[in-house]
């Protein structure tokens, strides 16, 4: 096994671990249950990390590498590639991922 990925908390881990496994790759959570003694451990081994067969390493680090690329710089969100949409009812700036206009619910214009 070879570790593509250290996660900064488990819901972080779990995210890469199911994009891994979208892609057909076999993958594992390791550490899960450290995280409580952080402070206690080194660093590097009180975080969960994601695991794959030495087979599939290469592109496992190629989806992480991908998945780490479009993070933005707080790291809570990731970007998307499609410009934000105006509400047509109340002029509303609508993050692109949603179909109505958060102010009045307006559906997105297609």
């Amino acid at each position: 096994m070879e570790k593509v990925y250290m996660a900064r908390d488990l819901m972080d881990a779990y995210f890469v671990h199911n994009i891994i496994e979208n892609q057909g790759i076999k993958a594992e959570v390791i550490g899960d249950n450290l995280l409580s003694a952080r402070g206690e451990l080194p660093f590097s081994e009180a975080y969960p990390t994601v695991w794959v067969s030495e087979v599939d390493r290469n592109k496992a680090l190629e989806i992480v590498e991908h998945f780490e690329s479009r993070k933005t710089n707080d790291e809570n969100t990731i970007e998307d590639d499609q410009p934000n949409w105006q509400c047509p009812a109340c002029e509303n700036s609508i993050e692109s991922q949603f179909t109505a206009c958060w102010n009045c619910q307006t559906q997105k214009p297609t």
